[in-house]
């Protein structure tokens, strides 16, 4: 429990630096320092490894994600759907790995996998999101 207690805090802390960064990455008009683009990345790349070490793959996931690295964030998900196949993040996590192989180009995956999530968790955030991203791809 304290390790992810300190996972939270050291998480919570780096992201509340991002804040104060992604303003002044806004700022640059597109041509933000390289310093300032190796700490977000950072932040992640430190939310990631913790996340690894501790099994939280959505976590881990969406840090992946974050990155641009879809086929790793796909390789996550698909994991946690794996593995806890009856977690109450299945719909969530399904959803993402929709999102992640649309844009690693894998369109009828995605397509399946959001029908998927349209079909068994009807009523669910997660449901009414694929089916909204499901109107954009027709």
């Amino acid at each position: 429990v304290e390790i992810l207690s300190d996972f939270l805090e050291e998480s919570e802390l780096g992201l509340a630096g991002m804040d104060q960064d992604l303003i002044v990455a806004e700022k640059s008009m597109g041509n933000p320092e390289p310093d300032l683009v190796d700490r977000l990345f950072r932040v992640f790349h430190t939310i990631k490894g913790t996340a690894e070490y501790l099994v939280l793959r959505d976590v881990v996931g969406l840090a992946h994600a974050t990155q641009g690295d879809y086929k790793n964030a796909a390789s996550a998900y698909q994991k946690l759907l794996q593995d806890f196949p009856d977690s109450n993040k299945v719909p969530d996590a399904t959803l993402s790995l929709a999102r992640a192989r649309l844009q690693l180009g894998e369109m009828e995956a995605a397509r399946a996998l959001l029908d998927k999530v349209v079909a068994q968790y009807n009523g669910t955030r997660a449901a009414e999101n694929a089916r909204k991203l499901l109107s954009t791809l027709k």
